[in-house]
């Protein structure tokens, strides 16, 4: 079954925008209120009172640990998000623009996972702010006048400062739950965001795997490890060169598939066997091909013998989740969980153990998101991988083919292609499962929607009058680190697109809302021919 359906795909992961409707409500409102401030005087540059808050930032502003205090992408970039529209200056030294973070966040993390998908590359961010001090009217250190803010200066003329510092800290992983029990997680300097990184003496962060705090340095690995499956609370603790201790926290669910615990000790499993894709894709090689999850009947010996051959349907977790091996599906974590659903028979042929008599060969796609043309070249690899695995094997069993969902159709095209070049596929029986061969029907209603949800933007108000800086609204950082159709892992989201302008999507629907906002069936009638 799929996991996931392309309406699931629609209302959750899009990244991108198709038309800018900037808000300048904010900003016409706040402005004038706040310009009798002399803004040169507001400490660290930034004031919370000033901002459009998209979270309560004083939660978090002493590391004080509260159910409600755990930090995700979600909270991290509201934090970050209503720290940048308190800005009160052009400046941007210690604030780049959040698609800036994405893309710096998702270029560290397909970096540290192209070979093997190991690795949690944390995100972190230590500001100091400013707001008005409650009291600031009432002590004379501020005038309000016509509903606006002006300084207050002492009959000497010494201005009176009616501000208090803050500070807050944050840190997060890029996903919430991981299939593995022992990996890596690092902290990249180039993720800390701060505008007084100086003021940070020491980071130091207790995993709950049993080993207690351990120094967090920049770029070197820690390696958490743990004997159970189950939700953990990260706690990170940072300690201030004035011996303040801020902390912070965030959870992370660990769910290892029990065949994933059994292929770690166990020969008859092969992993990330990569099969590489066409030699014109617009990808880099870490994204063009596939990786082969082989369970090898006993009675195989390690070897190829009689192949079930499992290609993988849409997954844009393979680009999304860069360091959750095998995306959204995978052999260990969902495939053997289908068959636990399935008949005897079925799982008498496949999954028992004793009685096992194929070898399952799972398709990965390094990119589930890519044209079904491309993904059909790799899939034609795999055959040819297999079949001469078999010939050097001395086997002679043809092959079974299963495609879900997407993967039927890219089996579909892939079969006939090379059949019409006369090319051997030794296939003996395709089974398209749950495959829309006709097209995927996504109401137009739902791709409508999708585009002007992500169209929303905010005015900086401070850079009234210095052209358009905007603040995506509804978006996450998890959401900015979704792919598009890119020849590079990650562009702007004023450059890319949504999920739903992959070129798989494109192709598997049968009615489209393109970027331009009109409705087409022309791609998915294109893409055949």
């Amino acid at each position: 079954m799929r996991k996931f359906t392309f309406l699931v795909i629609l209302l959750l992961c899009f990244n991108g925008f198709a038309q800018q409707e900037v808000d300048s409500q904010w900003k016409n409102q706040i402005n004038p209120i706040f310009n009798g401030l002399n803004k040169s005087f507001i400490p660290h540059e930034v004031l919370l009172d000033y901002a459009m808050e998209f979270t309560n930032v004083p939660a978090y502003n002493n590391g004080t640990l509260t159910d409600s205090t755990f930090i995700n992408t979600r909270v991290f970039g509201d934090i970050y998000k209503t720290l940048f529209m308190g800005k009160v200056t052009t400046n941007s030294q210690h604030f780049p623009l959040i698609e800036t973070m994405a893309e710096d966040w998702v270029a560290q993390r397909h970096a540290h996972n192209q070979l093997d998908e190991n690795t949690i590359v944390l995100g972190g961010l230590y500001y100091k702010y400013s707001k008005l001090k409650e009291n600031a009217l009432s002590m004379g250190k501020i005038t309000v006048s016509f509903n606006r803010y002006f300084d207050k200066y002492s009959r000497g003329g010494v201005w009176q400062n009616p501000y208090e510092t803050k500070h807050t800290i944050a840190f997060t992983p890029p996903v919430s739950i991981y299939n593995k029990k022992s990996f890596n997680v690092i902290l990249p300097q180039n993720l800390m965001y701060s505008n007084d990184a100086s003021d940070i003496q020491s980071i130091q962060v207790n995993f709950n795997d049993g080993n207690g705090f351990t120094t967090v340095t920049y770029d070197q690995v820690l390696q958490p490890n743990y004997s159970v499956n189950g939700a953990y609370d990260w706690i990170f603790k940072v300690t201030l060169t004035n011996g303040t201790i801020l902390r912070s926290q965030t959870k992370v669910k660990i769910d290892e598939a029990e065949k994933a615990q059994a292929q770690a000790r166990n020969s008859a499993f092969a992993n990330n066997i990569f099969i590489p894709g066409p030699t014109n894709s617009p990808f880099p090689t870490y994204l063009n091909g596939a990786k082969l999850r082989i369970d090898y009947a006993p009675a195989s010996n390690g070897l190829i013998m009689r192949p079930f051959i499992v290609a993988e349907g849409f997954d844009a977790s393979s680009l999304t989740k860069p360091e959750v091996e095998g995306g959204d599906r995978t052999l260990n974590d969902d495939f053997y969980r289908d068959l636990d659903n399935a008949g005897n028979q079925l799982r008498s042929l496949l999954d028992f153990d004793e009685t096992q008599q194929y070898d399952i060969i799972y398709i990965d796609w390094l990119n589930g998101t890519a044209n079904i043309k491309d993904n059909s070249e790799v899939l034609k690899n795999v055959l040819d991988f297999i079949n001469q695995e078999k010939l050097t094997n001395s086997s002679v069993e043809p092959n079974v083919l299963l495609g879900q969902s997407m993967g039927g159709v890219i089996g579909r095209y892939a079969l006939a292609d090379m059949e019409a070049a006369d090319e051997n596929h030794d296939v003996r029986l395709f089974i398209a499962h749950d495959s829309p061969m006709q097209g995927a029907n996504v109401p137009l209603s739902f791709q409508y929607f999708s585009r002007h949800a992500y169209d929303e933007y905010v005015d900086a108000p401070i850079l009234y009058g210095f052209g358009e800086v905007i603040v995506p609204t509804l978006i996450s950082l998890t959401e900015l680190l979704t792919l598009g159709n890119l020849s590079i892992p990650y562009a702007s989201p004023g450059e890319s697109l949504t999920i739903q302008d992959t070129p798989a999507a494109l192709q598997l629907n049968y009615s489209s809302v393109d970027i331009l906002s009109i409705p087409t069936t022309a791609i998915h009638d294109q893409w055949q021919l």
